[in-house]
Parts: C-alpha cells; structure tokens; sequence
C-alpha cells in the first residue's frame, strides 16, 4: 500500500501497543488511512493511479520454473560476458550445492578487469540481461564488495566453493 502525506506506516516491537486507528500484525503496526488525501496530493494520486495502470511487469518475477542447467547458464554467461569488462564469474548458492530447486535464483558472483569502469547502471544492465536470457531471477554480486565484506559468515559462505562458469 501507498500512502501519502503524514499517514505513513509505523514500526512496533513485540509487547508495545498499537498507535490507535492501526493494526498489529505480528510485530508490526500498520496505521490505516483516514478521511481523504490532502488536496495537493491530488496530482500524485491520479499520476500513480496512471503509472500502476501502465506498468509492465516482466514474466521473469512472476513465474516459478525449475532453474536453467549448469551447462546452459554457462553458455549464457558467456555469451553476455564476452563483450563487457567482465573477467571471471562464478556461480555459487543454492544451484552450486546442488540444492536448486523451481523458484531458486542464480547466485552469480562477478569480477570486472582492472581499469574498467563499472557503476551501478552496468551491474543492473548486466543483471537485466543475464534475467532476460535465463528466464529465472539473478542476484549478481561483485567479488570485490564479498571480499571487502565485514561478515566473515558470508563472505566465507559465498567464496568456499564457488564453480567458474567464465574466465578472461
């Protein structure tokens, strides 16, 4: 739910009250909308009401298939790889233990070539492409950030067994 104005949702901890006019959901609160929008947020309302109307939601977030194989990931990484800054990807989560099943994603840790200019809007087209060609959810994570990462749990869980699925 959206909400406008001064009527936003409110967190609570277990054995708190709920503020009146909300309701308690587990440790939630969720303050319910009274009366009318403000009237300047007319102009918000019917521009999102527009934007829910037109929005495209992509088949990829609505389906649960079973995951690609290994081989043809590989080939589609490859493929996608070959013409960016891209120096090694690994596949590593649930799909490199074995342990995929419909609705698992693709855990790709990636590493760029030194000197290559990599932003946020690379990453994103990266993963939108790799989305797109898989037909499945990718969650794609720079080897860089995981060995800077200040959580040994994780940085060891995602670098322990990783499979090279593209070198440079």
């Amino acid at each position: 739910m959206v909400v406008f104005g001064s009527q936003t949702p409110t967190l609570g901890s277990a054995g708190t009250q709920p503020a009146e006019g909300s309701q308690n959901k587990g440790d939630r609160q969720c303050r319910k909308p009274t009366g009318a929008y403000p009237p300047d947020t007319a102009d918000k309302q019917q521009s999102l009401a527009l934007s829910l109307a037109t929005c495209q939601i992509s088949p990829v977030s609505l389906t649960l298939t079973a995951p690609p194989a290994l081989e043809e990931i590989r080939a589609v990484v490859r493929s996608v790889c070959e013409d960016r800054g891209v120096a090694r990807v690994d596949l590593f989560g649930s799909l490199a233990r074995g342990c995929g099943s419909h609705g698992s994603d693709v855990d790709l840790l990636v590493e760029f070539l030194p000197g290559s200019n990599i932003g946020l809007f690379e990453m994103g087209a990266l993963k939108e492409d790799l989305e797109q060609r898989l037909g499945c959810r990718v969650d794609l994570v720079s080897r860089r950030a995981v060995e800077r990462s200040r959580n040994p749990i994780r940085r060891n869980a995602i670098l322990s067994d990783p499979i090279p699925l593209y070198a440079r």
